[in-house]
Order: structure tokens, then C-alpha cells, then sequence
């Protein structure tokens, strides 16, 4: 099973979802592996798409980068 770490970006989800597909068509991990991994991968990317509706809500001209931090932050506990 591959590791995802903690802090990652969009483009690290969507490279690892694609290694996942690779690896499943070199049989080198089942389908269910497969399938769970890219789950996980996709909520991930859910939980991104939610921040960035956030900031636009809140207006993302309004804040400070500081805080921005702090928003996204709050959203991940």
C-alpha cells in the first residue's frame, strides 16, 4: 500500500491516483487495493474543492494570508 503524506497538494492526490491506475494495470495491486486507495484520493480532492467554495464565500480578497492558513486549517480538524 503506497503512502500519502500529511500535507499534500491537489496535483500530489491526482499523481498518486494516477500511479494507483498504473500500478492496478501492471497487476501489481488488486482491484479492491485499487478501488480503496482511489476513495481515500477522491475524498481528498472533495475536501479541496470544499476549501476553495469556502474561500470564495468569505472572499478570498478580504483576507490576510495568515488567516487563510488559519481558515484552512480549522477546516482540516
Amino acid at each position: 500500500m503506497k503512502n500519502i503524506e500529511t500535507e499534500v497538494g491537489i496535483v500530489d492526490v491526482r499523481r498518486f491516483v494516477f500511479e494507483i491506475m498504473k500500478d492496478l494495470k501492471e497487476g501489481k495491486v488488486s482491484v479492491h487495493e485499487a478501488s480503496t486507495q482511489a476513495k481515500l484520493a477522491h475524498q481528498i480532492m472533495d475536501g479541496y474543492k470544499t476549501q476553495v467554495r469556502l474561500l470564495e464565500v468569505v472572499g478570498l480578497d478580504s483576507l490576510k494570508p495568515k488567516d487563510v492558513k488559519q481558515l484552512t486549517q480549522s477546516m482540516d480538524k
